[in-house]
């Protein structure tokens, strides 16, 4: 299983965008709110499998409101941690 770190910032971002609370995406990764957050701030490594998930919550969210969502490539830190 690989894993990526996230650009830093970024995922917050459209996830507030799309409305969602930070905990709601922890709960639905299977960890801990304060994870979620150093995932989102670029301090630890995440599996591709969660950034599946967290990719498929802010989508769904941010496609039913007819609104255009980030691709995965685009939330993925290139050359490793930041």
């Amino acid at each position: 299983m690989s894993r990526v770190y996230l650009k830093p910032g970024l995922l917050t971002r459209w996830r507030q965008f799309a409305g969602i609370k930070q905990s709601a995406i922890a709960h639905d990764c299977g960890w801990k709110q304060c994870s979620q957050s150093n995932a989102e701030r670029g301090k630890m490594s995440v599996p591709r499998s969660k950034l599946n998930i967290m990719h498929q919550v802010i989508e769904a969210a941010l496609r039913a409101s007819d609104l255009p969502a980030p691709s995965k490539k685009d939330l993925i830190q290139r050359g490793g941690k930041p």
